[in-house]
């Protein structure tokens, strides 16, 4: 049981913030005041922040039209959050990842390089809002491939999808029923265990989802991750042929996620050589 006061009102996010410290395991604990009341749910804590944790107002919670019942599986895939399948720590609001693209002038052959961006928003609940992706035109030129926009209802459930061209015309406008947006989550969860996916493949992953490895075409993959699942190394086994490996050095921000990612090839020659750098920009909620 730790103490504390409520140091903040964050009231477009919905949320209460408190000085109380909160361990890694006390999300889900209640917020008592000092008459015994439960005032408000743990959340969250952020990672590089002195105190800064939050919790949801019980009279928010009483609002939400919380009607239907829910099996342990669909309610483990209503907590996996668009934040933690892409294994990023905090209040994180946005990241913009930044990679080079190497291209050669058709006509001259002349080597190009361009920073390629791809931009992901998320909402304070984790889920993803938006997503852009960028590329490069014919004359060499970075410019927005397409776009999409997602919004959630009260219970976070999707309730729809709309996908954009460069030049905002909509590609496609989907809506969701809560069955369907469920669906998608369960989907994009991983468990652990081998799975035969036809024509990509058999597939293992851990206890923690990662893929450890990737059977396809007679070709052997063979993936080794960090404490916190990011890759580690990357082996390529194929018959009458020497493997291929890779390996991923990464540097953090404050929070503990990677800001900048570094790629590099084994060489009997040459050893450990970079191929290729990754880097990210990365906002918090505040």
């Amino acid at each position: 049981v730790t103490k504390g006061i409520v140091s903040s009102l964050r009231i477009e996010a919905g949320l209460l913030q408190i000085d109380a410290a909160i361990s890694p395991g006390s999300s889900g604990g209640a917020v008592i005041n000092q008459r015994g009341e439960a005032v408000g749910i743990v959340k969250s804590s952020l990672v590089d922040g002195q105190n800064l944790n939050f919790a949801i107002p019980t009279s928010y919670l009483k609002s939400l039209s919380l009607d239907f019942k829910l099996p342990v599986i669909v309610a483990g895939a209503c907590a996996y959050r668009d934040r933690d399948r892409d294994k990023l720590k905090g209040l994180v609001k946005s990241v913009v990842e930044k990679k080079t693209i190497v291209t050669y002038d058709t006509n001259t052959g002349k080597r190009k390089e361009a920073v390629v961006p791809s931009t992901r928003v998320y909402d304070i609940d984790g889920n993803m809002v938006e997503f852009r992706v960028y590329g490069i035109d014919a004359r060499g030129e970075v410019g927005l491939d397409a776009k999409q926009m997602m919004t959630y209802d009260e219970n976070r459930f999707l309730t729809q999808l709309i996908e954009t061209a460069g030049d905002e015309r909509i590609l496609t406008r989907r809506t969701f029923s809560p069955d369907q947006s469920l669906g998608r989550k369960l989907a994009n969860r991983t468990f652990s265990g081998t799975f035969d996916i036809g024509e990509y493949g058999t597939k293992t992953y851990d206890s923690e989802g990662n893929m450890t490895e990737w059977l396809i075409r007679g070709q052997r993959n063979v993936y080794t991750y960090e404490r916190d699942g990011r890759m580690k190394e990357c082996s390529v086994y194929q018959e009458n042929s020497s493997p291929r490996k890779s390996r991923y050095l990464y540097e953090d921000d404050n929070a503990g996620n990677w800001i900048v990612m570094r790629e590099e090839e084994f060489s009997t020659e040459d050893g450990w050589v970079q191929t290729k750098v990754t880097y990210r920009d990365i906002t918090y909620f505040k």
